[in-house]
């Protein structure tokens, strides 16, 4: 028997709740959101959390998803990483995208979740840990750590890479 798609009641719903709880995480935290103020901005039940997300906590981690997802897909790393440009021009390209990002403020909430995330860890180590440990966010990290390691040479890069990778709570290979 093949799953069960959901309807496009079922879709919308989803991403209403979505979008909700990343304005909500990214106001007020992980700790002080409520799923009853995501779920009336959302325009949806209570039960619609658990059923779309399986809990609070897979909201919260979808919501990162998300949220890494809005600053820069994977796709979007992967072309400037494939355009012929220096290492500096990279590294800039990419840093131009996060300040505009930056710039438009409440309109993305993305960028907001991720540096709550980080600022003030939530504490729910498991959803954040499969985030930090997925493989977009691994390719995203080992492309940059490429692009440092040609502008201030492999020492140096090296030594940043892993005390960024230990402060993130990843494990250097």
């Amino acid at each position: 028997t093949q799953p069960l798609r959901p309807t496009a009641g079922e879709t919308e719903t989803r991403e209403r709740i979505l979008a909700a709880a990343g304005e909500v995480f990214a106001e007020v935290g992980f700790r002080d959101a409520t799923i009853r103020e995501i779920c009336t901005r959302a325009g949806a039940n209570v039960a619609a959390v658990n059923y779309h997300f399986g809990s609070r906590d897979g909201l919260y981690q979808a919501v990162l998803v998300e949220a890494h997802r809005r600053i820069v897909s994977l796709d979007d790393l992967l072309g400037i990483a494939a355009a012929a440009m220096t290492p500096q021009d990279k590294l800039r390209a990419l840093l131009t995208h996060l300040v505009e990002l930056g710039l438009q403020g409440a309109s993305s909430w993305g960028a907001r979740v991720l540096a709550r995330e980080l600022l003030t860890p939530s504490g729910w180590q498991p959803g954040v840990a499969d985030f930090k440990n997925s493989e977009p966010c691994h390719e995203f990290s080992w492309t940059v750590a490429d692009w440092i390691n040609a502008l201030v040479g492999a020492g140096l890069s090296g030594l940043i890479a892993a005390r960024t990778l230990l402060a993130a709570g990843l494990q250097p290979l």
